[in-house]
């Protein structure tokens, strides 16, 4: 299960960090908001990453990706929302 989890979820970080990027280059408000929620997952997933995955010693990083994980899927949403 270790295994899985640290080859595949810095993988899917990277990739929900392409799609968190690719979302500014559209004008629309509502497609940056969903950009700015998928670019908060990427932040959750490396919170578990180094949580889980790296060492344990790294659960004080792992506890402020997860922090502003939230905050910035909290704003996206807000984001999202108002358009």
């Amino acid at each position: 299960m270790m295994s899985y989890l640290s080859e595949h979820l810095p993988l899917i970080a990277a990739l929900l960090a392409v799609v968190s990027g690719a979302s500014y280059l559209f004008a629309a408000e509502g497609i940056r908001g969903a950009g700015r929620v998928v670019g908060g997952f990427v932040f959750i997933v490396l919170a578990f990453y180094f949580g889980l995955v790296v060492t344990p010693s790294l659960y004080v990083v792992a506890l402020m990706f997860g922090a502003a994980g939230v905050v910035t899927v909290v704003c996206g949403v807000r984001k999202f929302m108002r358009r």
